[in-house]
Formats: structure tokens, C-alpha cells, sequence
């Protein structure tokens, strides 16, 4: 289901906290997806919109490519930082980066465009890219055709209106982008029972819950691992994902 640009801005407000949890439960993504999202071997300036707490920045920089990170939140721009001490970091947003003009060979979005206002982020990414670039959008999801992964998503999202593909927003993307490139990978991460319970902390709309309904999701995640995985606690277990990415480019 599609949010309203009103309920976008609510949840994407409630990154402000909890950016030092985000870094430790969130994966970082695919090695291959993220080459192919580039695009290139070659050292290329790569500028990643909503890049929170810089875990696609790290997977571009590890490439040989010059980052330039655009994130609007305090707090996980600092856990970028503390990382990634040489990228630069633009406190600006995916509709007004900051960037001059033709600054970018490709700009990216991790986990983010769904976040931004699809007509002001297109205009801002053509702007900023160079001749020939192109706009690179990518997910991670768990692999929902797993029924203990269906069984977990369902209960991260028994306060609200049930799971959102968020990468149906690449079909937002402007009219100054040709159609585009998609990929799908598909894979598993070794994972802690104790943290795949916890991943719900970090999502929008647990941040954005009062305390009783964070405390529910909390406990009904923990319960649903339990039953499906095992006790809560250091075993590792391989979780199935799926990350599906997109390349625009620019007309």
C-alpha cells in the first residue's frame, strides 16, 4: 500500500533516534547487487541520498568509488562518520542535497527513495548528475516466500496497515529517466536469533509507536522467532532475503 506524503514524512521523521541500533541489525547488501548498481569498475563519484548510517557507503567506497553521503538525520550521520571518518556528508535531503550541479557519474538511494517526494527527488538527482549517469535504487527485504520470513513480517507489522513493498516506488521516478534496469538476488545472512527479533526496533513504525505498542511488537517478534527459529539467545540461523535493484538513466 502506498503512503501518503504526510504518513512518509511522519515515519521518515522517526529516524532522528536510534541510529547505533539501525547500524548493528540492519544487513548491509549484496556485493554483486551493489557492483551492478554502479554500474562500473571504473572510479566513479557516486552520491548516496538517505544513506543513514552508511552502510551502502561503505560497499561503494570498498568498490574504489568517491562517495559523497546526503543524510538529513543527526544521528545516523554521526554513526556514518564514525565509520567512514573521509566521506563527505551533505546534512541535506533527497529533494535538496546541496551538491552542485553535474557533481554526480551516479546517484543511489539504499532502503531510501520511498522516503522522498518522488516529483522533487527526481528533479534534484538529474540536476546533480553528470551527462550519462544515471539513478540507482535498491532494496533489501526478507524473502517473504519463506513462511517462517511471512510469519515474521506479519507480526513486525500488526500496528499498521500490513507489509509495503517499498520498491514499488521506483515507479515514481521522473520523467527525465528512461525506463529501467532491474535486478533480483537472491540470499541468505547468518543471523542471531536474538538479533532478527530485534530487527524490528529499527524499522519507522516501531520508532514512530508509543511505548506500549513498541513494547508489543517487541514481544510478539521475539515470540514468532521463538516459534519459528528456536530460543532467543546467540544461536545463528541463515535468514533468507531477497534485494531487488534499479538503474535509471538519465534521458
Amino acid at each position: 500500500m502506498a503512503r501518503d506524503a504526510d504518513e512518509r514524512q511522519r515515519l521518515g521523521r522517526a529516524f532522528q533516534v536510534g541510529g547505533a541500533r539501525y547500524d548493528r541489525l540492519r544487513p548491509s547488501y549484496p556485493i554483486d547487487a551493489v557492483r551492478w548498481l554502479v554500474g562500473s569498475t571504473e572510479p566513479l563519484r557516486v552520491v548516496d541520498i538517505g544513506a543513514g548510517t552508511g552502510k551502502l557507503t561503505a560497499q561503494i567506497v570498498d568498490l574504489g568509488h568517491a562517495v559523497t553521503a546526503v543524510e538529513p538525520s543527526a544521528d545516523m550521520a554521526d554513526q556514518l562518520t564514525a565509520h567512514l571518518p573521509d566521506v563527505a556528508v551533505s546534512h541535506g535531503s533527497g529533494e535538496a542535497t546541496g551538491l552542485p550541479d553535474r557533481s554526480a557519474d551516479v546517484v543511489v538511494y539504499g532502503q531510501a527513495w520511498h522516503w522522498a517526494d518522488p516529483v522533487a527527488a527526481s528533479a534534484e538527482a538529474a540536476r546533480i548528475l553528470a551527462v550519462g549517469g544515471h539513478l540507482g535504487l535498491i532494496w533489501n527485504f526478507l524473502d517473504l516466500r519463506d513462511a517462517r520470513m511471512a510469519a515474521l513480517d506479519a507480526a513486525s507489522h500488526d500496528l499498521d496497515q500490513g507489509s509495503t513493498e517499498n520498491s514499488s516506488s521506483a515507479k515514481s521516478v521522473g520523467a527525465q529517466f528512461g525506463e529501467p534496469a532491474v535486478r533480483e538476488f537472491i540470499w541468505s545472512l547468518p543471523t542471531s536469533t536474538r538479533d532478527l527479533a530485534d530487527r524490528v526496533t529499527t524499522r519507522s513504525y516501531y520508532l514512530a509507536a508509543d511505548k506500549p505498542g513498541q513494547q508489543h511488537l517487541r514481544e510478539l517478534c521475539a515470540e514468532t522467532v521463538e516459534r519459528e527459529f528456536g530460543p532467543i539467545g546467540d544461536t545463528v540461523v541463515e535468514v533468507p532475503h531477497r534485494t531487488i535493484a534499479y538503474r535509471f538513466a538519465i534521458g
